[in-house]
């Protein structure tokens, strides 16, 4: 699944030279709390992500990435979701509202050692947040959001995001 969104994104960057579009790519480091499991206590996990602005309020992109959570069982999860993002203003600072779902694998381990379950889900999550224009470098964003995931999985988890990360633009629509 990894191989497939890099080689999405190689796809994407080589395009980029023969369009007049408007692509996007990020970094994020995401901080998490799980509302409901006792297993766990908080996360932090990154994710890189590519994508495509249709016009001015419209964003779309893939994104892949990783969680690891703390507390008596290992808990790691690895996804890929979809995302869509309307951007409520265009200032220095964007205000915006996005939903996105995904696929995830998640992985409990036994702190004695070996695997207790794995598990494929479903997720969605719903966000808000703003990016925010870096003045002193060209077509850099901060990204800030804050998101509600609710993943289907056999214990069903609710997570609070905070994503915090950096998007480049590689030409910025006037």
């Amino acid at each position: 699944m990894m191989k497939k969104f890099f080689i999405t994104t190689i796809i994407l960057f080589v395009s980029i030279g023969f369009t007049n579009a408007q692509f996007f790519t990020g970094v994020n480091t995401i901080f998490a709390y799980p509302l409901n499991n006792n297993f766990i206590d908080f996360g932090i996990g990154s994710k890189v992500e590519v994508g495509y602005s249709i016009n001015k309020n419209i964003d779309f992109n893939i994104a892949a990435g990783n969680f690891w959570f703390f507390g008596p069982v290992s808990h790691k999860m690895r996804f890929v979701k979809v995302k869509g993002k309307y951007n409520l203003l265009n200032k220095k600072i964007t205000p915006f509202i996005g939903f996105s779902s995904g696929y995830f694998q998640e992985r409990f381990d036994s702190p004695f050692g070996g695997v207790i379950t794995t598990d494929f889900a479903v997720g969605v999550q719903p966000s808000v947040g703003a990016k925010i224009e870096l003045e002193f470098v060209k077509r850099v964003f901060v990204n800030t959001e804050l998101s509600y995931l609710k993943v289907f999985s056999i214990e069903e988890l609710n997570i609070i995001n905070f994503n915090l990360g950096l998007l480049y633009y590689f030409q910025v629509k006037k």
